[in-house]
């Protein structure tokens, strides 16, 4: 799902209402909090880093991604 840097720590899932998969987790390579979903129409994955800068080991360490009923994304971290 998640292959750049040092990856898929501290992971939080949820799914949608189509039961598609979403992942918030901690890239410690640089400290960043990342994003996943399979929502492609070929069920493809896609990742992207939610924070900017890193530096921080801190920088999405105990995320928690939720999904509300309009099928919008929401991660918290510390």
């Amino acid at each position: 799902m998640d292959s750049t840097g040092n990856v898929g720590y501290y992971p939080s899932v949820a799914l949608d209402s189509n039961g598609k998969v979403h992942i918030s987790h901690q890239d410690i390579s640089d400290y960043h909090l990342r994003y996943c979903n399979n929502t492609a129409s070929d069920g493809s994955w896609s990742c992207a880093n939610v924070t900017t800068g890193g530096g921080s080991i801190y920088v999405g360490a105990g995320s928690s991604i939720a999904i509300d009923s309009a099928d919008k994304v929401h991660i918290f971290s510390i």
